[in-house]
């Protein structure tokens, strides 16, 4: 006595294997790489940085350190934030390797350009 299946099962089964192969046939045969668009050097306002402070820290810190630089301004923008224009910008690079020198100073950042495009029609 055979045990019988219904005629549909495998018809099924056809419809699902050949449903799907187009879908992996595409990715597995021919890879799309799509390039993304990143600026190498993203606009920033020369010399100036925005340096974040350890709390409880003196902005004295930031004159003993990047005094040699000719500190124009220091302006507070809270939570240990603090906006720094210097006038003989050595670069981020620069920067970034002096505060590893100091634990006081958490984080400095070049003080990025960001403008809106106005829309086409906004003209």
């Amino acid at each position: 006595m055979s045990i019988s299946r219904p005629r549909w099962i495998p018809v099924a089964l056809v419809f699902t294997v050949v449903g799907s192969a187009p879908a992996c046939s595409q990715t597995s045969m021919n890879p799309q790489l799509v390039p993304t668009k990143v600026a190498p050097n993203p606009m920033r306002a020369p010399g100036e940085y925005l340096v974040t402070l350890a709390p409880g820290t003196d902005i004295e810190v930031l004159a003993d350190l990047y005094g040699r630089f000719k500190i124009k301004r220091i302006r507070t923008l809270g939570a240990n934030v603090y906006l720094m224009t210097i006038e003989d910008d050595p670069g981020p690079v620069i920067m970034e390797k002096l505060r590893l020198r100091d634990l006081q100073i958490r984080a400095v950042q070049p003080n990025f350009v960001y403008r809106a495009t106005p829309s086409p029609k906004a003209q």
